[in-house]
């Protein structure tokens, strides 16, 4: 059942990270250097009871759950949020996530053929070993937001905000920024094939090596005019 306005049962402890401050790219201007390093702290959860998949309702706040190995294929979660929830071997197939929040989450091998997730907000996430093939994510929010070791397809991220969000050893078919605002947003090691990234100059992007050539900002780039 879902949890609106109970009592936390588990909590997140940040602890501080020292990141170095990355090189600038070459030819980059002021404002690349301005960007530096996504600022991303890693997340503990602790103490987390275990949820269920029939817990979570739209509209309702769902909080200090770990789920392993629950399907949301199919579900109706708009609205919903989620805080300090760990995600592990879930399904979430077509489930509904519009406007769905996800605050201080983790997802561990996340599978998804499909996501879609409209205007949700991702706030303090981690997202690893996950696969998913379409992600709608236009017009959402990714404050804080790492995503390591991911297969991805099509992610839509047309009109979103992204601030201190970072792709880590990741690959991705096609990536749509197409209107985005960004703040310190990095590609490590990532394979872009196909990036549409109109509107926004190379140096909104941070890229190390090794860049993939679809890498936003990289020698190469995908984008298209």
């Amino acid at each position: 059942m879902a949890l609106p306005g109970s009592r936390r049962r588990g909590y997140p402890r940040r602890m501080a990270d020292s990141i170095r401050s990355p090189r600038p790219a070459r030819n980059a201007g002021p404002r690349a250097r301005d960007q530096g390093a996504p600022r991303l702290e890693p997340l503990l959860l602790e103490g987390l009871e275990p949820g269920l998949a029939g817990d979570p309702e739209a509209g309702h706040r769902t909080e200090g759950l770990a789920f392993d190995g629950a399907d949301f294929t199919g579900r109706e979660l708009g609205a919903a949020t989620f805080s300090e929830c760990a995600f592990r071997d879930v399904t979430a197939h077509d489930a509904d996530l519009r406007s769905v929040s996800f605050l201080d989450c983790r997802f561990e091998r996340l599978n998804a053929p499909s996501l879609p997730a409209p205007r949700s907000r991702w706030r303090g996430v981690e997202i690893e070993a996950s696969r998913i093939g379409s992600a709608e994510l236009y017009d959402a929010e990714l404050n804080g937001v790492l995503v390591r070791g991911c297969k991805l397809g099509y992610v839509n991220l047309r009109g979103a905000r992204l601030r201190d969000v970072k792709f880590e050893d990741c690959a991705i078919e096609e990536l749509d920024l197409g209107h985005a605002s960004a703040m310190r947003v990095a590609f490590e090691g990532t394979q872009i094939d196909a990036l549409d990234a109109r509107g926004h100059p190379s140096s909104m992007w941070t890229c190390e090596e090794p860049a993939s050539p679809g890498c936003p900002g990289s020698t190469g780039s995908a984008g298209r005019p």
